[in-house]
């Protein structure tokens, strides 16, 4: 049984879906973001719908999602050139 001090640390340290919203948002191209499954199942649920939820979720912040055995790891995709930018090049 955990005590009082260690349940009121769990509690501060669990993330909220603002949390993460902002954590994705502010990723670099290519960065990564891990989320504890713990965290992954509080936030999304554990039914048939929470990969489909994660799915839009990460796609609206331009990432990808991929899964271990202990995390969802994100990743912000690599931006692609303006088109003005590809113009040029050519």
């Amino acid at each position: 049984m955990l005590s009082w001090l260690a349940r009121q640390a769990m509690r501060q340290t669990r993330i909220t879906l603002a949390d993460l919203d902002k954590s994705l948002s502010d990723l670099g191209d290519g960065a990564l973001h891990n989320l504890s499954t713990d965290d992954y199942k509080r936030l999304f649920g554990e039914n048939d719908a929470a990969l489909s939820r994660l799915r839009h979720f990460v796609k609206g912040h331009g990432c990808v999602a991929s899964f271990s055995d202990d995390s969802i790891v994100f990743r912000k995709l690599v931006s692609t050139p303006p088109q003005s930018c590809i113009q040029n090049i050519e």
